[in-house]
C-alpha cells in the first residue's frame, strides 16, 4: 500500500498542483471535507465507482486531525491527491486566494465538480439513480455544455434513503439554485475569471447560463444526526469567526438575531436553535419507524425511486429530465438581465433566498 503524501497548500502548494496538472481526466471530483468519519470512506467508494480505475481524487481537507481520517488517506493513497489547508473551510472557492490550484484542474480536466462530503453524486435515467461509468460516458458525450447543474436533495432525519421533493416552483429553484455544477474546464474559466468565486450552481456568473441537461443529482446527507448537524453548523460559524469555540453554545442561544447582518451566519444561529429545541423528541433517531409523508421520495439499493405521492414522479421526471435554461425554471426574465454582470445571486432576495425578479 502506498504511503499518502498530504501536500501542505502553505508551503507546497507548486508541487501539488504540478501532480494535479500532469494527468488529463474527464471529470475532476474536489472533496472538501474535514475530520468526515461517519461518511468519508461511503464517500470514497461511491466517487471512485463512478470514475475510471486510473482516475485521481483531489482532497482539500481543513486540516483533519481524526485518527481514522487519516488513515483513510493512506488506505486509498493510489487514488488521491491530498492537500491540507487551514482557515475557512470555503475559502478555497475564492480563486484568486488558489489560483494554481484552478488553473492546475483547468488544464487536467474535461469537467470537474467541487462536491462535500455528505453529497453524492448520481445521474437520473429512466426511473433510476445511477453511479457508474455511465456518467462520465455522458458528460463525455455532450462536452459542448457550459455547465450541467445538479439537484441538490436533502435527506429526511436519521435516513439515508429517503429524500425530499416537491412540486412547488419556489422549492425546485432552490433545489438547483444550491447543487454543486459540473462545469466544463475550457468553456468557463475565462468566464469564471470574472466573478472569482464558484460554489454553488446560483454564484456561477450569469454569462455562464445556457440550455443544459437537468439530469445530475446529488443526494445530500446532511441530516442522518441532530446532534451531528448543531456541531457542523457550529464549526462553521467558528470558521466564519462568529464564534471563537465551536463548544460556545450560549453565545448562539443568547445571540440577538436581529442584529445579525451575515443571512449565512443569521441561517445557522437559526438552524442550531430550532434543532436544540427537537433533541428532546430524538437526538440520533425515532422509537419507531417514520412514516414517510407527502412530499418525499425513497431510493433503493438499485436505485430505483418511489415517490409520495406518486403523482410526484412525474414532475421529477419532467424537471429532472428537461434539456432547459435555469432562467426557464427560475422564470427570471432574462431579457432583463443578460448583458449584466455578476451571477444568479444578484438577482436574490438575500432575506430568504427566493428569486424576486419574476415575470408578471
Amino acid at each position: 500500500m502506498s504511503k499518502a503524501h498530504m501536500y501542505s497548500w502553505d508551503t507546497e502548494a507548486g508541487q501539488a498542483c504540478a501532480v494535479i496538472a500532469a494527468g488529463r481526466e474527464p471529470l475532476r471530483l474536489i472533496l472538501k471535507t474535514k475530520d468526515e468519519e461517519e461518511l468519508l470512506e461511503r464517500w470514497l467508494r461511491h466517487h471512485l465507482g463512478i470514475l475510471p480505475a486510473h482516475a485521481k481524487i483531489i482532497i482539500l481537507d481543513n486540516m483533519s486531525v481524526s485518527e481514522k481520517v487519516l488513515g483513510l488517506y493512506e488506505e486509498y493513497a493510489e487514488r488521491l491527491v491530498v492537500i491540507r489547508f487551514s482557515g475557512n473551510q470555503d475559502r478555497v472557492h475564492i480563486m484568486d486566494r488558489f489560483e494554481l490550484l484552478y488553473k492546475a484542474i483547468w488544464r487536467s480536466s474535461t469537467y470537474y465538480a467541487f462536491i462535500d462530503t455528505d453529497e453524492f453524486l448520481y445521474m437520473h435515467t429512466g426511473n433510476k439513480l445511477i453511479s457508474d461509468e455511465r456518467i462520465i460516458q455522458y458528460i463525455y458525450n455532450n462536452q459542448d455544455i457550459i455547465f450541467f447543474p445538479t439537484w441538490w436533495l436533502r435527506n429526511d432525519y436519521f435516513r439515508d434513503d429517503i429524500f425530499m421533493f416537491t412540486d412547488d416552483i419556489k422549492s425546485l429553484c432552490s433545489m438547483i439554485m444550491f447543487g454543486k455544477p459540473i462545469v466544463n474546464s475550457r468553456l468557463i474559466r475565462d468566464i469564471l475569471l470574472m466573478n472569482k468565486v464558484t460554489m454553488h450552481t446560483a454564484q456561477l456568473p450569469v454569462a455562464a447560463y445556457g440550455t443544459s441537461p437537468c439530469l445530475f443529482v446529488l443526494l445530500h446527507l446532511s441530516h442522518l444526526s441532530k446532534m451531528r448537524r448543531i456541531m457542523s453548523n457550529m464549526e462553521k460559524l467558528k470558521s466564519l469567526g462568529s464564534i471563537a469555540d465551536a463548544r460556545d453554545f450560549h453565545a448562539v442561544a443568547y445571540a440577538n438575531i436581529e442584529a445579525i447582518g451575515n443571512i449565512t451566519v443569521r441561517r445557522y444561529v437559526e438552524e442550531i436553535r430550532d434543532l436544540a429545541l427537537s433533541l428532546g423528541e430524538h437526538i440520533e433517531g425515532p422509537d419507531r419507524p417514520l412514516e414517510i409523508g407527502p412530499g418525499h421520495f425513497t431510493v433503493d439499493r438499485q436505485g430505483a425511486l418511489s415517490f409520495y405521492p406518486q403523482e410526484l414522479a412525474q414532475c421529477f421526471r419532467h424537471f429532472v429530465n428537461a434539456k432547459r435554461s435555469f432562467f426557464d425554471l427560475s422564470e427570471l426574465d432574462w431579457s432583463e438581465i443578460k448583458g449584466q454582470g455578476g451571477s444568479i445571486w444578484r438577482f436574490m432576495d438575500e432575506e430568504n433566498y427566493k428569486l424576486h425578479h419574476r415575470r408578471p
